[in-house]
């Protein structure tokens, strides 16, 4: 895998706490902040996917708002 090298900004306690965070664990600054990246990209689009298949299942459902929700919800209790 080719590397790149980049420069970021961060507040000064962000990094303080990043680098205990890789002391904690025995690993470098670059790593830790590389597997937080890949952390985030893949959450973020794992919660797109997921947002997508809620809309199709809420419109198939005739769900349009939070009343709707709530509407069902209040159904099930009663």
């Amino acid at each position: 895998m080719k590397v790149k090298t980049v420069n970021i900004s961060l507040p000064e306690q962000l990094l303080v706490e990043i680098d205990q965070k890789a002391r904690e664990e025995y690993r470098s600054r670059s790593e830790l902040l590389k597997e937080a990246a890949v952390f985030y990209i893949r959450t973020k689009s794992n919660w797109s996917v997921l947002q997508s298949d809620i809309a199709t299942k809420a419109k198939k459902l005739g769900i349009k708002s939070e009343d709707d929700v709530e509407k069902m919800v209040d159904s099930e209790r009663t």
